[in-house]
């Protein structure tokens, strides 16, 4: 966990951690089902930038895409092999398998789901202003009420 909120602080822009914390006064035990230690390799999916998804105490499940769903297969069953499993891709620009997987019940996925570069609100939010500077006829109020008898307000 200490390595996923590095990544999380490192990444420029925004990221979202969600812990599974148990509450041993109100709800203790709700997640045991997927954190126990006897089934947790079983029951989720750590996913790794370009690392192919697979789980499983043998390492022998994984996801492939049928049609417009996320399938557990596993490895060596039907003709899978390591090479028909998904590979992940945190930086796809198009989120829809990132969707996909978080909404998944069973494997439950954890790690990096999406890291996608991009423009962050605050370089754009910069990038505005200086363009609004560069092209403003006053830089400052003096500027503007000791420029003449009238002046406009506006673009």
């Amino acid at each position: 966990m200490t390595d996923l909120f590095i990544k999380c602080h490192q990444f420029k822009g925004t990221s979202l951690v969600e812990i599974l914390q148990n509450c041993v006064i109100f709800n203790d035990g709700c997640f045991s089902h997927v954190t126990d230690k006897s089934v947790r390799e079983d029951k989720q999916l750590y996913v790794e930038h370009g690392k192919p998804m697979i789980f499983g105490k043998e390492r022998n499940k994984g996801l492939v895409l049928r049609g417009l769903k996320l399938v557990v297969v596993t490895l060596g069953e039907e003709g899978i092999t390591e090479a028909d499993i998904l590979v992940h891709d945190a930086k796809e620009p198009d989120s829809t398998l990132h969707h996909m997987l978080v909404s998944l019940q069973y494997p439950m996925v954890t790690g990096i789901i999406r890291a996608v570069p991009d423009t962050t609100l605050e370089e754009r939010l910069h990038e505005v202003k200086q363009a609004a500077v560069a092209k403003a006829k006053y830089h400052n109020t003096d500027e503007l009420f000791f420029s003449g008898e009238t002046y406009e307000v506006g673009a």
